[in-house]
């Protein structure tokens, strides 16, 4: 790995379409090359009627959780997040999917160009193929996600692998 500071990122949106749907929820990890952390989690200012296109348990769960009194504003998580994402390698499940939603969002991509998503580096790690996240946690033995779909649980579930994996790189 590089002294390019790490940004493990995970959010939960309207749908699929980057162009079309909204991110409701979000979470950033960011690890810095000196071993300092900083992290933001909250759910984001959005057009709730997108969720009601939502499968019905992803519809219940954003019904359930989203409480827009708690909500940022994209101002607000862009005065954030766009420091901490500056020249940072983007780690996730799947990052590409979460880097389009957020490169809408903040009118670019802050991060450096080169993503890693776990699940792949598990699928290597492993020499066989994978499954999505919770098929990674149990493969490589790490406790399982108890929270699955929500932001900051996904994104915790990301950096322990990645943490293990790269410790293991490092072993070698």
């Amino acid at each position: 790995m590089t002294g390019r500071p790490v940004v493990i990122v995970d959010v939960e949106t309207t749908g699929l379409d980057p162009e079309y749907d909204d991110v409701w929820e979000l979470a950033v990890i960011h690890l810095d090359s000196a071993g300092g952390i900083w992290s933001f989690t909250g759910f984001v200012e959005h057009d709730t009627t997108l969720a009601k296109r939502l499968p019905a348990p992803f519809r219940a769960d954003h019904d359930r959780r989203y409480d827009p009194k708690r909500a940022y504003t994209w101002a607000e998580i862009r005065e954030h997040l766009t420091p901490n994402l500056a020249g940072a390698t983007l780690v996730g499940a799947q990052p590409w999917f979460d880097a389009a939603f957020l490169a809408r969002i903040l009118g670019g991509t802050p991060w450096h160009y080169r993503m890693r998503c776990v699940e792949s580096m598990t699928a290597g790690h492993l020499g066989r193929d994978m499954g999505g996240l919770d098929d990674c946690l149990a493969a490589l033995d790490l406790t399982e996600n108890a929270h699955p779909h929500q932001a900051h649980s996904d994104a915790v579930a990301a950096l322990r692998i990645w943490e293990y994996l790269i410790a293991q790189e490092t072993r070698r």
